[in-house]
């Protein structure tokens, strides 16, 4: 794309001022302020942003690593580097474990080349000298590393030991005359771990090493066998002569500080966000919570893919009106789009009604590309026959696609580039999937394609078209300020697909309707994974994909937790929080391709819920009809039932429940026991949709539809149809 942005955040208030990061390939761009009411829909706003900007190409730059800078150490000559390693691409050409540089582009340098482990000299010039290991390492094992220089005698040692007892066959050494810098000595003044930076001033690092690294120590001396054996079985290395950093990666896990033990405080800090509260070489299997036992979580897992904070510079700032009405808008910069929110001064709402919009999900998803590694393969192939599949091949084929990948972005459904799980999401960097209209290639199987942003906008599009005044919010927004913000309004809305959720957050909602609030969830496959954003910058989200679950991939074993908060992570229920008991439906099963309608049930006709039907006859599908989710039906893609066993309480109204989806539709893998090929929607009464009204104390209730699509059935027939009916007749029984 030759033009691309992100904004400082998702929601700003009157009064304050909103900055926005554009990267431009032209020496100049336009900019236009739009209120966006729906994917073709927008109304201009007249502002000071309406101008000409002068355009910079901004580059992003991946990979995580560690840096200490400026270190102590003026001169480094001899000196021993220890640690303990776990490669997960030892293929790859080259990868920094340990680099000891300076100003003028010497190091000394501890990495992988093509998986064997060396120890060289960089001079200035580039060139360099060195000794190495003659076998490659193994994938996914962890070793005990010592690499020393004497300066004495030029000569330099590496040892390679496996930690497993029942794999000595791969122990290896190596030792070998080694030549300083100049002969003598190397000024060191930047110190890295798991890169090399490019230069001592650019933000770009090279050579990024893609696995675990645990405990790296450093000395001023070439230490002897027996010091080292004391290494090795766990001494304290404040104990060894000529210690300068202990850098201790158990410490500082929620943060990105890297703390020294040492008396130096050669302290550093993670680039690019590396995954942390990750098991180290001695993890025993006893304790799976790094809180309890921080002693075997001592690694932390660098990624060549990993990136928290493109970095850039800001392009255009905007001071929001005092009288901005709240609301969905973007800064338009001509070929690309930047979504923000309006929303209202803090504690004066300006409407009855409350649009909470899921930017967590949003983030969860940002960015996918799920059909680059084919993993949705079969779901095509069940929704959309060879179609699909051939779909799956050509992807990516938009510019918005095609960037994603080209510059190596992850959303929580993807994998890293060394096969793990990608659990950290930001918004401190483009989310091309945030965008109006975009068309989100997992479900374009000729069956509809809106989701996230694209496909909540039908519903901002359809509140507008009634006339129903609305302030619109961001997840970040209620899970800092939690209860307070929802309880001025009479009824709040979720977003279509609002399935990240933190405790506080869940915490509010609960608290809100116990005080009389009224909820409509619109949602599907909603209030799911425990989510939680980082406490240091507030940008971040985490989640660990801990089964039982639906799950893309899974957390590791002993890494189920979150690193930001240490609580469990995985599914709410599995929490005892499961959203039936909040809303009373929850997942169910997941598919493409067409949806279903929905049939009337008894508890409809009830003179307590009838009203919910006004104006629908009383053998009416509600969603027979085409959707911009789902090709057909107001139930689909994932959907959500009651179950008083799993929490739907006694008192919930089933009104209607959407049933008969093809085989494309599963049952949600975490109620799967035993695998009986009876999963398929065809067969089994689970895959369905539930919609229910829930009454709460004080006059508070919820109703849910159970279904992602039916906000995408909101606008067929210029509105009139009975997914509308239905909407209006609950939201204005709501707001009475």
């Amino acid at each position: 794309m030759d033009i691309v942005g992100y904004p400082d955040r998702f929601s700003v208030a009157p009064g304050q001022t909103i900055k926005f990061m554009v990267s431009s390939r032209s020496p100049a761009f336009r900019a236009s302020l739009v209120r966006l009411l729906h994917n073709d829909s927008r109304l201009p706003v007249p502002s000071s942003v309406d101008a000409e900007f002068r355009g910079v190409e901004q580059r992003l730059h991946t990979g995580s690593y560690v840096k200490v800078q400026p270190a102590r150490v003026a001169q480094v000559c001899s000196f021993t580097v220890q640690l303990w390693m776990r490669p997960t691409t030892p293929d790859k050409d080259e990868q920094t474990v340990v680099a000891l540089g300076a100003d003028d582009g010497s190091s000394f340098e501890l990495l992988l080349r093509k998986g064997c482990l060396s120890l060289i000299v960089r001079e200035p010039n580039g060139l360099t000298r060195g000794i190495r290991l003659a076998r490659p390492v193994a994938l996914h094992t962890w070793y005990f590393v010592v690499a020393s220089y004497d300066a004495a005698s030029g000569m330099a040692t590496i040892v390679l030991e496996p930690v497993s007892s029942n794999a000595p066959d791969l122990a290896e050494g190596v030792t070998g005359r080694l030549s300083a810098v100049d002969g003598t000595n190397l000024p060191a003044n930047m110190i890295t771990l798991a890169a090399r930076l490019r230069d001592a001033d650019g933000p770009a690092a090279c050579a990024l090493y893609n696995g675990k690294l645990e405990s790296p120590r450093l000395f001023e001396r070439h230490l002897d066998d027996e010091e080292i054996a004391y290494l090795q079985a766990g001494g304290d290395p404040t104990g060894v002569p000529g210690l300068l950093a202990a850098w201790d990666f158990a410490e500082g896990i929620s943060s990105t500080r890297v703390v020294d033990r040492s008396v130096w405080g050669l302290h550093g800090v993670t680039v690019q966000r590396p995954t942390r509260a990750m098991t180290g070489h001695n993890w025993d299997g006893i304790e799976s919570d790094w809180r309890h036992a921080p002693e075997q979580y001592g690694a932390i897992h660098f990624h060549d893919d990993d990136l928290d904070d493109a970095g850039w510079e800001p392009s255009v700032e905007w001071r929001v009106p005092d009288d901005m009405p709240s609301g969905v808008y973007t800064l338009h910069v001509e070929s690309d789009d930047i979504p923000f929110v309006v929303r209202p001064h803090t504690g004066a709402p300006s409407a009855r009604i409350l649009l909470v919009l899921p930017t967590f999900s949003y983030l969860a998803y940002a960015n996918q590309h799920m059909l680059t590694a084919g993993g949705l393969k079969g779901m095509l192939e069940a929704a959309a026959g060879p179609d699909g599949a051939a779909m799956a091949r050509g992807y990516p084929t938009t510019p918005a696609d095609k960037f994603i990948v080209d510059n190596r972005l992850n959303s929580l459904y993807d994998h890293h580039s060394d096969g793990s799980g990608v659990c950290y999401s930001s918004r401190a960097l483009p989310v091309l999937t945030m965008r109006p209209g975009y068309v989100e290639p997992a479900l374009d199987s000729g069956s509809g394609a809106l989701h996230q942003l694209a496909a909540d906008l039908c519903l901002v599009k359809w509140l507008h078209d009634f006339g129903y005044d609305v302030d619109v919010v961001t997840d970040e927004d209620l899970y800092r300020e939690g209860t307070e913000l929802l309880s001025p309004y009479k009824v709040v809305l979720t977003g279509t697909h609002h399935e990240y959720w933190s405790r506080s957050m869940l915490d509010a909602v609960r608290d809100y309707l116990n005080g009389g609030g009224r909820l409509m969830n619109l949602s599907g496959n909603g209030f799911y994974w425990v989510t939680e954003l980082d406490p240091e910058h507030g940008r971040t989200i985490e989640i660990r994909r801990r089964p039982p679950s639906t799950r893309i991939w899974e957390s590791a074993p002993g890494e189920g937790n979150l690193s930001f908060t240490g609580e469990q992570g995985g599914l709410w229920r599995y929490r005892d929080r499961p959203p039936q008991r909040l809303v009373g439906v929850g997942f169910t099963a997941q598919g493409l391709g067409p949806g279903r309608p929905y049939t009337r049930c008894p508890d409809s006709y009830t003179p307590q819920v009838k009203w919910v039907f006004e104006g629908i006859g009383e053998d009416e599908l509600i969603g027979d009809h085409p959707g911009l989710i789902c090709s057909h039906g107001a139930a689909g893609f994932e959907i959500d039932r009651a179950d008083h066993a799993l929490g739907t309480p006694w008192r919930t109204a089933l009104l209607a429940s959407a049933t008969g989806f093809p085989d494309s539709y599963q049952h949600c893998s975490e109620e799967i026991m035993v695998s009986d090929s009876a999963q398929g929607g065809s067969v089994n009464d689970a895959v369905r949709a539930d919609m229910v009204l829930l009454d709460y104390p004080n006059d508070g209730a919820v109703f849910s539809t159970g279904s992602i699509a039916w906000c995408g059935c909101l606008s067929y027939n210029n509105n009139d149809n009975t997914v509308s009916q239905v909407t209006r007749n609950v939201l204005e029984r709501f707001l009475t």
